[in-house]
């Protein structure tokens, strides 16, 4: 779990940069980044979709979408 330092989406996806550092093997949906990564139900799931997908342009994550099913982000690094 990684804290995030303000409201601020940089915090957000510095964070998340953070965590796929620590964990170069994680791989999750929307939900289970903001339950297990971020340990924070409170932060809205738009925002964590948002800061995912910046990272995903930025090449840090790689998101797997599968037609059903919830995509997945994982590190790039894998």
């Amino acid at each position: 779990m990684v804290a995030v330092a303000s409201d601020d989406p940089r915090d957000l996806e510095a964070a998340l940069a953070r965590y796929c550092e620590e964990h170069p093997h994680a791989a999750d949906t929307i939900d289970g980044v903001r339950r297990w990564w971020l340990a924070d139900p409170a932060i809205p799931i738009a925002d964590v979709e948002a800061a995912l997908e910046a990272l995903v342009k930025r090449g840090t994550l790689d998101v797997r979408r599968v037609p059903g099913s919830a995509a997945i982000y994982m590190n790039r690094r894998r």
